[in-house]
């Protein structure tokens, strides 16, 4: 009995960290698009445009972690000046990117967590 839990655990959590492998996958997805869009030209309040491509091509997701009861994804960037468009500075107003992206994406990562979406990403 006890491996047979083992087992359908193993199981269970194998196929979370596909779903959040998929998830963050749309996620890095939908904020190298956000990037794309326009002219390279955002103002206050909007999300940025990657004029150089520099922001876009620094998008990643990460691998799903098994932290034991949870399962953890990500996807963002590493620049350290995305902050600056972010959160804004004395002298610019924020250019919010991840927020926004997230919630555009939050109904399709909702389908791929409770199986209802095996489409590509």
């Amino acid at each position: 009995m006890a491996r047979f839990n083992r087992q359908l655990i193993n199981s269970i959590k194998q196929t979370a960290k596909e779903r959040v492998d998929r998830s963050t996958a749309v996620i890095r997805n939908n904020l190298v698009e956000t990037l794309e869009r326009g002219d390279g030209v955002s103002g206050p309040g909007e999300s940025p445009i990657s004029k150089s491509g520099e922001l876009a091509a620094s998008m990643q997701n990460y691998p799903a972690v098994d932290r034991g009861s949870l399962i953890e994804g990500a996807a963002g960037t590493n620049l350290y000046r995305h902050l600056f468009m972010e959160r804004g500075t004395s002298s610019m107003a924020p250019r919010p990117l991840l927020f926004p992206v997230l919630m555009r994406s939050r109904d399709r990562v909702m389908r791929i967590m409770v199986g209802e979406d095996q489409g590509d990403v």
